[in-house]
């Protein structure tokens, strides 16, 4: 009798802890910088519901970023600061002395990596804020992506290339030839998305190989920066507009009214297995009271 018991509640637990994970997936907020004016982040929710985070901010934000334990950090391309911000909204400066900041991008260890747009480097700043030289002799480096591997792309405005590094610093060209690349973004299938700009303005795909293969073109203005939620849908920032895309390629607008949105971000989801934990620790303890 004791062994079903058992049985139903670490089968009840592990039911939970899939309903968790579903809800959590279903609850990313996602967050657009709003460039100028009035320099804001804004907080838009699954349903479309758009919200003031941060208001204005002087530095101009650019592109967004958040770290492991859920802080969002804000590249500010004026001033040459990325700022961090907590859960509450309160700002601080991260790091500065960085140029014209641009893309921001965490590797698998927690450094942040950033480019500087008009000195054409890439800087790695440890958890601590502390600065080294990843790459220079970039013509414009935009925004920053790693794949599964660890290697970092580089969208580079100047040259129409996108760089893969790898680990250790080493430049290859993964393409060339696309007109004024800006975001990047990969999906779960390790295929990278590059947003671009000039005659017509659209996301273009690349396979892990290099094979390229057009996506969606034709936006209103421009697609700035790219994001993936964890249902595999594609946001792009475009002018004022946040759009969806579908796997598919089926664009639709999911927020208007953002002023010059530029950089974009999705709110992290727990790991299913820290879900499961937490809600299996919870049956253990319950398990030992019953017991008791």
């Amino acid at each position: 009798m004791k062994s079903k018991i058992v049985s139903t509640y670490i089968q009840t637990a592990v039911s939970a802890a899939m309903l968790a994970a579903a809800g959590a997936a279903s609850a990313q907020n996602i967050f657009v910088a709003n460039w100028y004016p009035p320099g804001a982040i804004y907080s838009i929710t699954p349903g479309g519901t758009v919200s003031t985070f941060v208001s204005s901010l002087g530095n101009q934000p650019e592109e967004l970023a958040f770290d492991g334990s859920g802080n969002l950090f804000v590249a500010g391309s004026t001033a040459g600061t990325v700022d961090k911000v907590t859960g509450g909204g309160a700002v601080s400066t991260f790091a500065s002395g960085l140029g014209n900041v641009n893309g921001l991008a965490f590797n698998s260890v927690g450094d942040l990596f950033t480019a500087d747009f008009a000195g054409g480097d890439i800087y790695e700043l440890t958890p601590g804020g502390t600065k080294t030289t990843f790459a220079t002799g970039l013509s414009g480096p935009k925004s920053l992506a790693f794949n599964a591997v660890g290697d970092l792309f580089v969208s580079d405005s100047g040259s129409g290339n996108i760089y893969e590094f790898n680990p250790g610093g080493t430049k290859t060209t993964f393409a060339s030839g696309v007109a004024s690349p800006n975001g990047l973004a990969f999906n779960a299938g390790g295929n990278l998305f590059v947003g671009y700009s000039g005659t017509t303005n659209g996301v273009i795909e690349f396979a892990p190989n290099g094979i390229q293969v057009p996506f969606v073109a034709n936006f209103a203005n421009s697609a700035n920066d790219l994001a993936f939620n964890s249902a595999g849908n594609l946001f792009v920032t475009d002018g004022p507009n946040l759009l969806e895309i579908t796997p598919g390629g089926s664009v639709s607008t999911f927020a208007s009214g953002l002023g010059n949105a530029t950089g974009i971000a999705i709110q992290p989801v727990p790991e299913p297995s820290t879900i499961a934990l937490a809600v299996l620790g919870g049956t253990a303890f319950l398990l030992r009271r019953r017991k008791n």
